[in-house]
């Protein structure tokens, strides 16, 4: 098992990665492996988007309290279905 986490997944046109629990070693997702430059504009974007987010207190408010309906919704599915969230 990788130290880091990671395993190298092929398929598709584009490379990912197995994101590992390290507990167990299973994996549990894959996520794209991104090259350093690439991954550095990503958090840029992400940087730029945060200042956005931090000036609209409102805008900010509504999109939490949406996000919580959302997480509360898939609760009580999975409890009704009897699985873990």
């Amino acid at each position: 098992m990788a130290t880091s986490g990671r395993r190298a997944v092929s398929g598709g046109g584009d490379r990912h990665f197995a994101v590992v629990d390290p507990a167990t070693g299973e994996v549990f997702d894959e996520a794209p492996d991104q090259a350093p430059d690439a991954l550095d504009a990503l958090v840029e974007r992400a940087h730029t988007a945060w200042r956005g987010w931090r000036a609209d207190p409102a805008a900010r408010t509504t999109a939490l309290l949406a996000a919580a309906d959302a997480v509360e919704a898939a609760g009580s599915r999975n409890l009704r279905e009897a699985r873990p969230v």
